[in-house]
């Protein structure tokens, strides 16, 4: 959300500050997890996604009712082309592998050190609120 807003504000009502995202991040995920175990409603870690993704790809179709084919993970990258804007390159990792990565599009680091230790210390409790719930397997 930092690099979004930061980088087409036009796009997204403005900039938003490290600790506007921290307070959104935390509001987001309270709300899931308040969500989560109720009729239609999955929550889904990313983490998960990356380290399991064919096995929690399986949950996410059985989940949608649709069939889980196992080239879903190789044509995702066709499928999100055809349904991305022009205009909206913040989306167009989408198209990228699947997988952790705290760099920005162009490889730059998007938060340095400092910033990093604050936004996990901020986000220590929400992440245990989490864990508990909804853990990285």
């Amino acid at each position: 959300m930092f690099r979004v807003t930061n980088a087409y504000p036009e796009f997204w009502g403005g900039k938003r500050s490290i600790e506007q995202c921290i307070r959104r991040w935390k509001k987001d995920i309270r709300f899931s997890l308040s969500c989560f175990g109720k009729p239609g409603h999955l929550l889904v870690r990313y983490e998960n996604l990356v380290s399991r993704t064919p096995e929690v790809l399986k949950e996410v179709c059985t989940f949608l009712g649709v069939d889980y084919v196992e080239s879903m993970i190789e044509k995702h990258k066709f499928a999100a082309e055809r349904v991305i804007l022009p205009h909206q390159d913040w989306v167009k990792d989408a198209m990228l592998d699947i997988k952790i990565n705290l760099r920005g599009r162009t490889g730059d680091v998007v938060f340095d050190p400092l910033e990093r230790d604050k936004i996990k210390r901020e986000l220590k409790d929400t992440e245990r609120e989490l864990d508990l719930i909804l853990p990285v397997l």
